[in-house]
């Protein structure tokens, strides 16, 4: 009997603090409680050391899928020489099909015959891909622009406007009447530095080498445009650059990336003759090879013929426009077989 007493006295304190808890709970209202944002000390910002995970199931995976995807030369030899034998075959069993210039300009022509989608008087453009780089690794060559005269030139739907720089009132007469937009002195000159009129109020600056002198405080504005005779809009015979930068088409590529450039040319309308057009053509890629020496490899890369709002493409084979790399490719060979000698001479001496 007096160990249940000293039992029930023992347990006394605990039922009584648990009345009263229970007694409180219900006597105060719940209370929203908002969450306390700690502040991270230094030692919680220093990051756990890496675990390394079971790469087995996903590595397995990855070489399966490379195994699926690999390049199909190696899996046929002569991939690249492969062409299909009928009209229709599957794209990814075959390499890129080239076509020749004039095969390209008759597929156009036949998809934009009246009888289909009628657009003979549209445009036809080469889209070429240009290598931009160099003998050295880290070194690539600028965007190239140049303006020609076609041999057989065609309405493009450009507005090209001039402005002449001269001294002779006689040519500042004769550009105005083979329609320069702006033509004149030191006069012109002084308004363009004044900002009177803007430079984007004209698309070429042509000028003739009495008034270069003059110019130069214009080199600043003008930039680009500047007048230089390598370019063809710095020259005696204002009739001739008047009909260079009206008739002519003027080029500039873009850049890709560093090592790979962008160029997009008008041949002219699909009902000029096949031949115009390859004329065309050819003479776009005399013009194109120029801007790159040689000795550096092939320029142009790559050529599309296209001819919008139609969406087929055609790649067209270069082999005759871009002539034998073999021996460009020799020929740098044997420089760097010279370089390579007169450096070790150098080093012995």
């Amino acid at each position: 009997m007096a160990t249940s007493i000293t039992a029930s006295l023992a347990l006394r304190p605990v039922l009584l603090l648990q009345l009263r808890s229970a007694l409180l709970q219900r006597a105060t209202p719940t209370l929203a409680l908002t969450p306390v944002r700690w502040k991270v000390t230094k030692s919680q910002k220093l990051r756990q050391p890496h675990v390394t995970k079971e790469k087995e199931k996903w590595v397995k995976a990855k070489t399966a899928r490379v195994e699926k995807e690999k390049d199909k030369s190696k899996e046929h030899p002569n991939w690249i020489d492969r062409k299909p034998v009928d009209d229709v075959w599957i794209r990814a069993r075959y390499p890129p099909q080239c076509h020749s210039l004039e095969e390209c300009v008759q597929r156009h022509k036949e998809y934009a015959d009246p009888s289909m989608f009628d657009n003979m008087d549209g445009l036809v453009y080469a889209t070429l891909e240009l290598d931009m780089t160099t003998r050295k690794k880290t070194k690539f060559m600028r965007s190239i622009s140049s303006t020609i005269m076609l041999p057989h030139t065609f309405d493009d739907n450009v507005v090209k406007r001039c402005a002449v720089f001269t001294k002779s009132s006689e040519d500042e007469k004769k550009a105005r009447d083979l329609g320069a937009v702006y033509a004149g002195g030191a006069d012109l000159i002084r308004q363009i530095v004044d900002g009177v009129i803007d430079r984007s109020e004209f698309d070429f600056a042509l000028a003739t080498p009495d008034i270069m002198v003059e110019m130069l405080a214009l080199r600043g504005i003008l930039k680009d445009m500047f007048p230089r005779k390598g370019r063809g809009n710095m020259s005696a015979s204002v009739e001739e650059m008047m009909t260079l930068f009206n008739q002519g088409i003027t080029y500039t590529s873009t850049k890709v990336s560093d090592a790979v450039g962008r160029l997009q040319v008008p041949l002219g309308t699909l009902n000029m003759t096949t031949e115009q057009l390859e004329e065309n053509f050819s003479t776009y890629m005399e013009s194109i090879k120029k801007q790159k020496a040689p000795k550096l490899g092939q320029f142009v890369t790559k050529a599309v013929l296209i001819a919008p709002p139609s969406p087929e493409q055609f790649l067209v084979a270069l082999d005759k426009y871009v002539g034998d790399i073999s021996k460009e490719k020799s020929a740098l060979a044997d420089e760097d077989d010279e370089d390579e000698e007169e450096d070790k001479s150098e080093a012995r001496n």
